[in-house]
This record gives C-alpha cells, structure tokens and sequence, in this order.
C-alpha cells in the first residue's frame, strides 16, 4: 500500500494586547508574547504544522470488462476534479497580560457553531485502472500411446494361401502299362498279331493249296500269327491337393498420438495459445 503525506500549514492569529488601566497614573509592565501549538502541530516561528497520510484506494475490475478510469476520494467529496475534505482542530487560547484567555482560528480557518475551526485541504489522489493485454504463448504437443492387440493369420511353410486356408500339393509316382498290354505283375505283357497272305504251294496230282509259316495259322489264304513280349512300365506324376487351416499368431502394437493442451491449437511442431491478461495502469 502506498501513503503519501499531506501538509497541512496553519498560522496562529496572533492575540491583540489589551490595556487596561485602572489609575491614570499606573505604568504597565513589560510583557513577552508567547506561541503555542495544538496537540499534533509542530511550531515552527510563529507557524504551526502537521503531516497526515491517507491510503490509495485500490478498486478490483473484473477482467473481462473494460472501464474507463474513475476517480475516488480517500477522504471528503469530488468537486473540480479535486478531493474536498473537512477537518476540526481545536481553538488555539491566547492570554493577554492579564491572563484573559483570547480564542481564534489558524489562517485558513474558520469558528464553527461548535466553537471549533473549521478548514478544508485539497489531496491528490491517484487512480487506479486496469487495461486488457493479449499475448500468446507456446508449449509442446503431448505424446499419448494407444495399445492394441492384433490377430494375424498365416500359412505353414510349403503351403500356399487359398481364400481361408492354406493349399498343399504333393506328387505321386504311378507306374502303369502301356496301352494294349497287360500288367503280370512283374511287368507289362504286350501281345501282337501279325496277318499276313497264305502263301500257295503246289501238290500232287497238280493241285494247289495254302500254307503258312511256322507258328503262324492258316485262316483262309490268310495267315496269322501271335507274338508276346515284356514291356517295361510307364511312370506317370499325380498332383494331390489338400487343404489345412492358416496359423493365427498375435502381436501388441502401440501406436502414438499427438495432441496439443485444452486452449491450444497446433501450429508446426508446437502448440500455440492466447492468454488475457489485466495489466493495472496508474493515472
């Protein structure tokens, strides 16, 4: 709190001498005039004076709304722009050499009807105000982490994948014989008939007839003759395809995320923020 001093000077009225005499023929003594201050004055010469201190007057002004500065008084009532206060101060008593008690205001005074002196002083006063001030601010984006956990599906090693599940295929060796032939078991048999023209070959008596080699069989003039032989199996490669079900693993995933405090928005890397602020101002 800040106090600032007033001074406030009041001069004694001096008392008039009065003579009285009772004979023509008395001579008065000599006399010395004294001066005397009130209780909280201070004499100086033929000066009393007194210092006072009043307190600033401080106002609260809400932040959200603008006032135009407003003067206040400490003490007394506005008038031109200046604060007007009363103040009483006891009479000051002189005595004239008869001891005859002699009551008047200090300069600048006047009497009451309570026989008191009755002054005015002029205080300055300051005021107090409040101005609206913006300003921004910058503070770094917090950084929150989520957790999920993820189910993912894959096939075993050899296996393609085929919609839902996983393909395998293998190969199997076959041996079989060759067409026209017959499986013994020990290998393939392979019969053949031959035809061939009878051949014709004089008799006796000047005949004629058909004859056919050996191990061949006269059927007509045709001859026909049946042969068997091995023949080695044939190998062929069958493709089997089979179906299994993918393999479902696990994994935690953390995935981050940004964002900036409540009344701040991001702006690059930062977050940025205005902020209100009521600055006193003194006039």
């Amino acid at each position: 709190m800040k106090v600032f001093a007033v001074t406030a000077l009041f001069a004694l009225a001096r008392a008039g001498r009065h003579h009285r005499e009772r004979y023509s023929k008395y001579t008065a003594p000599a006399t010395t005039t004294s001066y005397t201050c009130p209780a909280g004055y201070t004499l100086s010469g033929t000066t009393c004076s007194s210092s006072s201190s009043a307190a600033y007057i401080e106002t609260q002004v809400p932040q959200t709304v603008e006032v135009a500065p407003q003067a206040y008084c400490a003490e007394g009532t506005m008038s031109g722009g200046m604060c007007m206060s009363t103040s009483f101060v006891d009479q000051v008593a002189s005595y004239d050499t008869i001891r005859t008690p002699q009551q008047s205001c200090p300069a600048g005074t006047t009497m009451s009807k309570g026989k008191k002196c009755l002054g005015t002083r002029t205080e300055q006063v300051p005021v107090q105000s409040f101005e609206t001030q913006t300003s921004t601010y910058e503070v770094a984006p917090v950084t929150t982490f989520s957790t999920e956990t993820v189910t993912s599906y894959s096939c075993p090693a050899g296996t393609t994948e085929s919609g839902s599940q996983c393909m395998t295929t293998s190969f199997q060796t076959i041996q079989s014989c060759p067409a026209g032939s017959t499986d013994t078991g020990a290998g393939c048999m392979m019969t053949q008939t031959e035809s061939f023209p009878a051949t014709l070959v004089p008799t006796g008596k000047k005949g004629q007839e058909y004859t056919c080699a050996k191990g061949a069989t006269l059927s007509g003039q045709t001859c026909t003759k049946t042969s068997t032989s091995m023949v080695a199996y044939e190998t062929s490669q069958v493709a089997q395809t089979s179906f299994v079900d993918k393999i479902a693993s696990t994994s935690t995933i953390q995935t981050p995320s940004t964002s900036c405090p409540a009344g701040t928005s991001m702006s690059g890397s930062s977050c940025i923020g205005t902020r209100t602020e009521q600055v006193p101002v003194t006039t």
